[in-house]
């Protein structure tokens, strides 16, 4: 069982879920315009909820790639390879989309 490159998983999730949720929800993007009404990306309530399917889909990332190292992982390791270069990519692009996309509130 790779036990290192599930370790980096591991670390990957939580820096990304950690960037999406103490970081670019309350931040959100750079610069908001001075515009009324406000883009729904500079309102911290509907990065919310593009916050969540980012969260929802890392979290299915890194579960089915726990999944995959467990069962087939000594047989076929470029499944948590791919894995962790994917969680390496959401963890990348989680701030810049949270502050680019439109959202949606959550209530």
């Amino acid at each position: 069982m790779p036990l290192g490159r599930l370790a980096i998983a591991t670390v990957l999730t939580a820096a990304t879920l950690a960037v999406v949720w103490f970081v670019a929800v309350p931040l959100g993007p750079v610069a908001c315009p001075a515009i009324m009404p406000p883009p729904t990306n500079c309102m911290s309530s509907y990065r919310e909820g593009t916050a969540l399917v980012i969260s929802v889909a890392t979290v299915s990332i890194y579960a089915a790639m726990v999944v995959g190292a467990l069962t087939i992982g000594r047989r076929r390791p470029a499944i948590v390879t791919a894995g962790i270069v994917v969680l390496t990519a959401l963890l990348v692009t989680a701030w810049p989309l949270i502050g680019l996309l439109a959202g949606f509130p959550l209530a």
